[in-house]
Formats: structure tokens, sequence, C-alpha cells
């Protein structure tokens, strides 16, 4: 699903809110709409292989990905630096929509759980993380409340994934 009426960019994976789950239906125009007229993805999954830099990813995918009328509330970002004759490198992140007056705006925070952002290639694939990420749900969900018994966060190991990315590489 592209991310607005002008734009190519589309996430690698994507889910939405079922609304018919929500224990209070939520108020006309809470999710964004897209194509189809379904609800647009309130999180979305990005990777990106050797073809886009940390700046392309953090800056400029992630403006798109939270411009006005996208729908997204939170994203994931994960960058391969795949090096045939060397070390396979890996950065991984999330941000969240900001909020202000308790109202989203067009802008994000990218959340102190991703891997630090540096000039050289990040983290060597092959050594194992405990990195987790915390995806909160009532933000996925707001201002309609989450779904009774539901966690209060979605957790990404990321141990998991780069255990993914290496049996692919």
């Amino acid at each position: 699903m592209p991310l607005g009426q002008w734009s190519v960019k589309q996430p690698d994976a994507h889910w939405t809110i079922n609304q018919r789950r929500l224990p209070v239906p939520p108020p006309l125009g809470t999710f964004a709409i897209g194509a189809g007229g379904n609800p647009a993805p309130q999180l979305v999954l990005e990777v990106a292989v050797s073809h886009e830099s940390i700046p392309t990813l953090t800056e400029r995918d992630l403006q798109r990905y939270f411009a006005a009328g996208t729908g997204t509330r939170w994203w994931v970002g994960l960058k391969i630096f795949k090096d045939p004759t060397g070390t396979t490198r890996w950065w991984a992140g999330h941000a969240e929509r900001s909020m202000q007056n308790g109202n989203f705006v067009d802008t994000a925070t990218l959340h102190a759980e991703s891997m630090p952002i540096v000039q050289t290639p990040n983290l060597d694939i092959s050594i194992p993380t405990n990195l987790v990420f915390h995806i909160r749900v009532a933000t996925l969900t707001h201002p309609a409340a989450p779904p009774a018994n539901y966690p209060q966060y979605l957790i990404i190991n990321l141990e998991e994934i780069r255990q993914i990315v290496v049996d692919l590489l």
C-alpha cells in the first residue's frame, strides 16, 4: 500500500487495526483511510538491504512514513549492510508518531531502544543481541481503548529477527 496519493514508497509489511475488535467503536476519522477505503496501516516495517543509507532510512523515509494522511502510528526499520567479501552489519530502530495536546502530528520520534546511528556501518550481524523493541498498543488504537486482555506492549525480539536474517544471507 503506497504511503500517499503521490508516493510510490510502501512498507515491506504493514498491519492495521481491526476496528471490530475494539471494545468501543472509535470516532469516525480516528484512523486514516488508505487504498480501497480500508484503514491505513498503523504499524509498518521497512527492510533496506544495501540500497539505502542510514540517513535515508532514518530521516527521509521516516518523514514519508509519518507524513500527513499516511496513518502510520509506529514504524520499525531494519538496515542490512550486506558485504559478500567481509562482515555483514545491521541496524534496527523504531519510531512512533508524535503527539501534541492529545492529537497526533506529522512528525516522529526515534526510540531510545533503537540502535545508535553512527557514521560507519553498525553491528556485526553474526553477534547475538539482547535488544527488544516495545510498541505501545494504546498508541496504535488511540483514542480508542485497546481490546480487553491485550498486552500493554507488542514485543519485537531483535535476536529472533537477527537469526532469521543470518539464515537468509
